[in-house]
């Protein structure tokens, strides 16, 4: 097996790597997910298999709170081949097993339509560079705040779907990420400030976690 398999656990020997980083993602393993997404978007650039990787490295960007990159993943993907489906969100739409995953790909694919559809097709008045970037899953050097009220309200309400979706699919830690970045737009929506003021963690990472979340009840 390649290193990177190895490295994201065992894949059934009847499995590609794009069916091995799906199952990943519908199990919330997102880091090993995008390890493969990312290897298999670093090979031919022309396959179908590159096309749905870009897609899913959007869905995956969009749920861990980097919506302007879940967009400009869109984009890539759109621009090579826009006849292929995200396989995630394909989930979903054909009724695969996906451990409640399936609902939040979906709403995430939405999302990362319409972000790249304000942004890259420059319905907003700040056009992000859609063509070129890394597949690194880090910051692309935008700050959602600093955009145009109607920019920063269609990340808002971005922001609120994912967050509403993963919290009834049980995914409430990236719920609150979502909040949260929710409230960094609207810092003085008194109702969101107050849900984050109280919210805790439903699974602490250790004893400084349980610390820090403690002294936000205080």
């Amino acid at each position: 097996l390649p290193p990177i398999l190895v490295a994201s656990g065992i894949s059934s020997s009847h499995e590609s790597v794009l069916e091995h980083a799906i199952r990943l993602s519908c199990e919330g393993e997102f880091e090993a997910a995008t390890e493969l997404f990312s290897s298999i978007s670093q090979r031919d650039s022309s396959s179908n298999e590159y096309v749905a990787s870009l897609h899913s490295l959007g869905n995956i960007a969009a749920i861990q709170g980097n919506l302007l990159l879940s967009g400009i993943f869109h984009g890539l993907a759109k621009e090579v081949n826009p006849d292929v489906m995200p396989p995630l969100a394909l989930m979903h739409l054909e009724g695969k097993p996906c451990n409640g995953m399936g609902e939040i790909f979906w709403v995430s694919s939405f999302v990362k339509k319409d972000v790249y559809e304000y942004f890259c097709q420059a319905q907003g008045q700040q056009q992000l560079n859609c063509t070129n970037i890394s597949f690194q899953f880090n910051n692309i050097g935008y700050d959602e705040v600093s955009f145009s009220t109607a920019e920063s309200d269609m990340l808002y309400d971005a922001h609120i779907s994912l967050a509403t979706q993963l919290g009834i699919s049980g995914a409430v830690d990236y719920a609150q990420l979502h909040y949260e970045k929710a409230g960094e737009i609207r810092p003085n929506e008194m109702e969101l400030q107050l849900r984050n003021a109280i919210s805790v963690p439903v699974v602490y990472k250790s004893l400084n976690h349980v610390e820090e979340s403690r002294k936000k009840l205080e």
